[in-house]
């Protein structure tokens, strides 16, 4: 593969990211396992208004810098905005970390009852930290065209 040249791996993980990152906007976050054995959905990203909010914005941008980099015009991409792509997914990762964390700790109290139910995490954060984890690699694997000064080729030097 010559120097400048797309990897193959940057687009399908673009794509990828932008399905999984839908599905975290669908999915449930977290779910509680009753006492006969069944879930029930608890909480969707949209439960918490301000939590709802910032993750859609965070995944939109990044799905904006993303589409920019990989997909958009040689001009406007830049390394700055894939910097920028890389700090916001590893802000994202460390966040859900978070979320997932106390997901696992935390004692779901059902009004009434005299115990603790216990909360799993739902398939919607599995797809947000897929989503990211797609994203982040979409911008690591994109090599941007490399310029090279009038009167060099590539061919000479493989020649020698």
């Amino acid at each position: 593969m010559s120097t400048g040249q797309k990897p193959f791996l940057a687009r399908p993980m673009a794509v990828l990211g932008a399905a999984l990152g839908l599905a975290s906007l669908i999915g449930d976050w977290a779910e509680v396992e009753l006492i006969d054995g069944t879930t029930a959905s608890v909480a969707t990203i949209f439960s918490e208004s301000l939590c709802g909010i910032t993750y859609t914005l965070a995944l939109a941008a990044m799905l904006t810098m993303v589409a920019v980099v990989v997909f958009g015009p040689p001009r406007q991409r830049s390394r700055s905005l894939r910097t920028a792509g890389f700090v916001l997914t590893g802000i994202s990762l460390v966040v859900l970390a978070a979320i997932a964390y106390l997901v696992d700790i935390y004692p779901y109290r059902v009004k009434g009852y005299s115990f603790d139910l216990r909360l799993t995490m739902g398939w919607g954060l599995f797809a947000a930290f897929g989503a990211w984890c797609a994203l982040g690699i979409a911008l690591l694997h994109y090599s941007p065209a490399v310029r090279r000064p009038p009167g060099t080729s590539t061919e000479g030097a493989a020649a020698e």
